[in-house]
């Protein structure tokens, strides 16, 4: 694997800006040639700062950043968001239209006559189908990201916040709903569950005294909950 940059540019702006420059400038014309992610009257390329970093190991994370804010900052490159999911925050990229970047396009050609191909590359080069599938991974995120609660975590957590419900009452319930407050909606936070299981306790009193959970299923085949 080779890089090139122009001389010129990097006299400019830098080295590292350079080479990331001419990244960019490559995936952007590989883009406009598939009539990929061209948006508002501009191609752009989508990648995040991890998939920037695997193309180019002898860059730090830290001189990548610097290098795209102070690019950013002079207005060489733009960057927007127009993924899908608003859950997905990948950036897109693209070259200033004012911006004199030389020698850009031949070292592209190079690329493509001696039929290199750039780190990341498959998972780039079709940013459409990779935008449904980013969409489909913030879904399995989200899903990943929360787990119900054991019944020894739920007693320890009315333990800490010295909290009076009854910790297996609770559990029982939400465990027979399969931890949905109603339909549709998935619990997200037990504990902000169990202060508000709390503060009905004390507003409605008559409604305290702990179920059993025969009780709970009862009410729940009965239709009454």
């Amino acid at each position: 694997m080779n890089h090139y940059f122009s001389v010129e540019t990097a006299c400019t702006y830098g080295v590292t800006e350079a080479v990331l420059l001419n990244h960019f400038a490559y995936w952007i014309a590989r883009n406009r040639e598939t009539g990929s992610c061209f948006r508002e009257g501009r191609t752009w390329t989508v990648c995040t700062q991890r998939e920037i970093a695997e193309s180019f190991p002898y860059l730090t994370k830290g001189q990548i950043r610097h290098a795209l804010e102070g690019l950013r900052k002079k207005g060489v490159l733009l960057t927007a968001n127009y993924n899908r999911s608003r859950y997905n925050r990948t950036l897109w990229y693209a070259v200033a239209d004012s911006c004199a970047i030389k020698g850009l396009e031949e070292e592209i050609e190079e690329y493509k006559s001696a039929n290199q191909t750039l780190p990341g590359e498959k998972s780039i080069q079709d940013n459409k189908k990779d935008n449904i599938r980013d969409d489909e991974r913030d879904r399995e995120r989200k899903r990943a990201r929360w787990q119900p609660p054991e019944k020894e975590a739920i007693k320890a957590y009315c333990l800490q916040q010295g909290s009076g419900i009854d910790p297996e009452a609770f559990y029982d319930y939400y465990a027979a709903r399969g931890w949905m407050y109603g339909p549709g909606k998935p619990m997200r936070d037990w504990k902000a569950a169990v202060r508000s299981w709390e503060r009905r306790e004390k507003e409605h009193p008559e409604k305290a005294a702990p179920r059993s959970a025969e009780e709970i299923y009862a009410d729940i085949f009965a239709g009454r909950i």
